[in-house]
């Protein structure tokens, strides 16, 4: 994707989840939704495809992180104040289009002028860094923790790295061709570092610093 696409998308985005209103959770099908058929026809705009296709959907959070204790829900959760203070907070947008899917994450009250990773990750988040278990990979390394280039790359994953400014506000979109597996992504996690922060190990993101589990469709049905 094109940095004025990627730069577009997010725009969009952002003045459509200013309307939902901060600190909340929603996800919506169809156009009986107000909001998300504002979303669907600013996105649509952007991508210029006519907007979603039908039986695609769409799912957004906003979730303020909190440690560990005072995150009951553990619907965001910060594992170290000193990089993720507690109060700051993340959004994650998903659209699925005809060719597969944008994911967009927006965070505030970060530290500012400072670079993070930000990779989607199998399962929700917990009380420990490692409960959001593995990166979400569309074709599965064999091994575990996955370090082959081949498998943990920005194609085969979702990396969202980005850099704050000064008010430590930080925005980053990443387009895919594929979808997820139901049920396969439900979280994005908050990496110490962006890829390639070691020259000798580019795929090296760091601790785990803070989490924000994520509703991602489709969902896994019972």
């Amino acid at each position: 994707m094109s940095r004025s696409r990627k730069s577009a998308l997010t725009a969009a985005l952002a003045v459509t989840l200013a309307v939902t209103g901060a600190g909340t959770t929603a996800a919506a099908e169809g156009a009986g939704n107000p909001d998300l058929t504002r979303l669907v026809e600013a996105v649509g705009e952007v991508l210029g495809d006519g907007g979603l296709g039908g039986g695609d959907r769409l799912v957004w959070g906003g979730r303020t992180f909190l440690p560990p204790a005072g995150a009951a829900s553990r619907d965001a959760v910060v594992y170290d104040e000193g990089l993720v203070p507690s109060g700051a907070s993340a959004r994650v947008t998903q659209v699925n289009t005809r060719q597969g899917m944008e994911i967009a994450l927006s965070v505030r009250g970060f530290l500012g002028d400072r670079s993070y990773g930000a990779r989607v990750h199998t399962r929700p988040c917990g009380t420990q860094p490692g409960d959001s278990g593995p990166r979400y990979q569309d074709v599965q390394d064999p091994r575990t923790p996955s370090t082959d280039p081949r498998y943990a790359n920005p194609d085969n994953e979702v990396w969202l790295d980005f850099t704050t400014d000064g008010y430590g506000r930080g925005d980053a979109v990443s387009a895919h061709s594929w979808r997820f597996r139901p049920g396969g992504a439900r979280s994005v996690v908050i990496h110490e570092h962006p890829a390639g922060h070691d020259s000798a190990r580019t795929g090296d993101t760091g601790r785990r610093v803070a989490c924000v589990t994520v509703p991602f469709s489709p969902v896994e049905r019972g």
